[in-house]
């Protein structure tokens, strides 16, 4: 099998000043959500008062707010909104620029291969109603598992040969599956369904499989009935970890995951008793396990470049519909 190198002390140091720079721009965008929307002076009878608009995110409708009649208090309040929100956007495009160049700096030190648009999915999902719902499985949760272990993954273990690695997620349930192809469809307009019970989405570029818990216990009743079947559930429906992943342009971005431990069992479970599965295909799950052991061995040895994640810190996954 391809090894599974670390990385050199040039890509942990870029990968660190990219994490670095990104940690602060999501505590910024945490931030500027006390600025949505807006602040206007609006007349009623003769009476100028101060509005607060905003999108109620529950209904996606815009709801207005009155602070109250024009007066010093009332013009304090505006003036500290408008300051707040300039003084947020103008570090938030320093920061920006920042990451930029570290982003090149993390290209050129070769620390992410993920594709661009696998990137930019991510990135759209994760300022979307669906981002809560969605777990990353399958072989491109590689990715990201290669950012926690610090480590570069070949590209062989993606996919085999003259092959395009497909994009797997989980999702609680299929109410989810239109809010990812809107995902989808503002990353490229061409993605469709396609098949697979309408939860397949094709673009030239990229595959994407979505399961529903209902997919996964159809899954588990066909191929691994009994002991095997609670096994399969258990690491198939587990609550995912936050991690992240660096595409080939430097760029960032989240993604929740299986665990890898559980990404480990998945495929160790599929190479004994998918009997439906090319032996091609088969041979290529079996790599990836051995992969993930190998993985799991550098992520338990942790140094100054390695992060290690609790599961059992972790948040249970309870998707909110």
């Amino acid at each position: 099998m391809s090894e599974i190198r670390l990385w050199s002390a040039t890509q942990n140091e870029a990968f660190d000043g990219l994490k670095t720079l990104w940690d602060q721009r999501r505590a910024l965008d945490a931030d500027a959500a006390a600025y949505a929307g807006g602040m206007q002076w609006k007349v009623v009878k003769d009476r100028t008062y101060l509005v607060r608009h905003q999108i109620d995110p529950a209904t996606g409708q815009r709801r207005f707010e009155s602070l109250g009649v024009r007066s010093p208090k009332t013009e304090a309040i505006a003036d500290r909104f408008v300051r707040g929100r300039e003084a947020l956007q103008k570090k938030g495009a320093q920061i920006d620029e920042r990451l930029r160049v570290q982003g090149a700096v993390a290209k050129a030190a070769k620390v992410g291969h993920t594709p661009l648009i696998v990137g930019d999915v991510f990135r759209a999902l994760s300022v979307s109603p669906a981002c809560d719902h969605v777990a990353l499985s399958g072989s491109l949760a590689l990715l990201a598992y290669e950012t926690q272990a610090r480590a570069s993954v070949p590209s062989d273990l993606f996919a085999l040969p003259d092959n395009r690695a497909d994009l797997d997620l989980f999702v609680g349930d299929v109410a989810i599956v239109d809010e990812v192809e809107s995902v989808l469809q503002s990353v490229d307009r061409a993605f469709h369904r396609e098949g697979h019970g309408g939860r397949r989405f094709i673009c030239e570029r990229l595959s994407v499989d979505i399961y529903t818990g209902a997919d996964l216990a159809a899954i588990g009743e066909q191929f691994y009935r009994g002991r095997h079947q609670a096994k399969f559930l258990d690491a198939a429906q587990s609550a995912p970890v936050e991690s992240c992943i660096v595409d080939r342009s430097g760029a960032i971005a989240p993604v929740c995951v299986l665990s890898i431990e559980n990404f480990r069992a998945l495929k160790a479970l599929r190479t004994s008793f998918d009997d439906l599965r090319a032996d091609a295909d088969l041979a290529l799950d079996a790599r990836q396990a051995e992969a993930a052991g190998q993985i799991i061995d550098m992520i338990s040895r942790p140094s100054d470049h390695v992060s290690v994640i609790d599961e059992n810190e972790a948040e249970p996954w309870a998707p909110r519909f």
